[in-house]
């Protein structure tokens, strides 16, 4: 336990934290604390990256040292960050409300630091505040502009002190309009449909003036169109075209939560205008039967999971049949649990199912299992609800390895969990 405290010309500022075991952590701990105090679980050499809530005042890194049981940053007002001054233009003119940023690594722990955000005024220019170090520009367009996302990102790049002049033109774009329908697989018109255009990694997008050094720029492009009650392709203004940069675009459509329609991703070389028809692929049928080890149907509840949740479910009755749909394209975990509490069946999982059209997966057995079930309660002996439990078999004597079971804590704290036998 580390206490962090966090002041500005001595007053408690208010801080985002995200704590990172190392710089690459993919899921740092997160916490705001509102009055700039806190306690967090740290280990030692833990980074932690501050982003005040206060404007003026750049993110910044600190590290836990080794036997550390408190963190105390005071900042004055010259610590504030390194103060950058520059315009943006398009072409020629200058170019407002666009949003500049600039991601800056520090040296000593490798963190990348993101700057204050500025907007660009009405003659260009822009003022942000950042941590010294190697540098990335990213310079995002006023909407409507139908300029893409700029970002320069040279190794020559850095921050080293206060600095003005930065200029950044965005180049002339050569696009294309794009207009036309979503339809289902049997031609008709899908109504409600979202459709996500994606483009990265676009050249010549624009160029950085640096103290007389040119810095190119790349971009990227992401619109949103959906489909009206014709299935025609609008953007949230209505208009029934879209301009675009050529480039190739990778298209992803998602029907309405209630179509039989899949989501279904394509790509699109955009070279000249185009109306389109875009069509949306049938949901794939996911079927099987599930049985005892005797070979007797087995009744159970059946999941499909991806990334965000239960994508599908389903329960197989006398029989043991089952028929899920999904969509396709998504590697998938099958789980099924016994539906009885007497059973002496335990859970089945089959995590990375891949589903890129019907699969008929023909029957599936239950292993031998033992039901394990009880209540979940607290210090104070208070239950808790909601709480998962996921258990585990990681030997090589294994019946399956890995995720056996898992289930949230219902009513009173109570859970049920369907192990196989033979699984420590």
């Amino acid at each position: 336990e580390v206490a962090l405290e966090v002041r500005w010309q001595q007053v408690p500022m208010a801080v985002h934290v995200v704590a990172m075991p190392s710089k690459d952590d993919e899921q740092p701990q997160r916490r705001f604390l509102p009055t700039g105090s806190g306690t967090l679980p740290l280990s030692p050499g833990t980074q932690l990256l501050l982003i005040p809530e206060v404007p003026e005042v750049a993110p910044l890194v600190r590290s836990v040292g080794a036997g550390a049981s408190k963190v105390a940053v005071e900042l004055g007002q010259g610590e504030a960050g390194q103060v950058l001054k520059g315009r943006v233009e398009s072409l020629t003119a200058p170019l407002e409300g666009a949003t500049v940023a600039l991601r800056t690594v520090d040296a000593a722990t490798g963190v990348t630091v993101p700057s204050t955000l500025a907007k660009s005024d009405t003659k260009g220019a822009f003022e942000l505040k950042a941590r010294p170090g190697a540098a990335e520009l990213v310079v995002v367009p006023p909407t409507g502009s139908e300029l893409p996302v700029a970002r320069v990102a040279d190794p020559a790049l850095r921050l080293d002190g206060a600095a003005s002049g930065w200029v950044f033109r965005f180049a002339a774009a050569n696009t294309a309009t794009i207009g036309g329908k979503v339809v289902d697989a049997d031609g008709k018109v899908l109504a409600g449909a979202r459709v996500r255009f994606v483009a990265e990694g676009l050249t010549k997008v624009g160029q950085l003036e640096v103290g007389g050094k040119t810095y190119s720029a790349q971009g990227s492009v992401s619109l949103e169109l959906e489909s009206d009650a014709s299935g025609a392709l609008v953007s949230p203004s209505r208009a029934s075209l879209a301009a675009l940069p050529l480039g190739t675009y990778q298209v992803e459509i998602r029907p309405p939560a209630t179509a039989t329609a899949s989501v279904t991703r394509q790509e699109l070389v955009l070279a000249k205008a185009e109306t389109l028809t875009l069509r949306a692929e049938r949901k794939a049928t996911v079927s099987g039967v599930i049985a005892h080890g005797d070979g007797t149907p087995a009744s159970a509840r059946v999941e499909l999971r991806d990334g965000r949740g239960v994508a599908a479910v389903g329960v197989a009755q006398e029989k043991g049949e089952f028929s899920l749909t999904v969509d396709r394209g998504y590697a998938y975990t099958l789980a099924i649990r016994p539906l009885t509490s007497g059973s002496s069946a335990g859970a089945l999982l089959r995590p990375e199912l891949e589903v890129k059209g019907d699969q008929a997966l023909g029957s599936l057995t239950l292993p031998a299992g033992t039901r394990i079930f009880g209540k979940l309660r607290g210090d104070n002996g208070a239950a808790l609800v909601g709480v998962s439990l996921q258990v585990y078999c990681e030997h090589d004597g294994c019946p399956q390895r890995g995720l056996v079971d898992e289930v949230r804590s219902g009513a009173g704290g109570s859970f049920e969990l369907f192990v196989p036998r033979g699984s420590p």
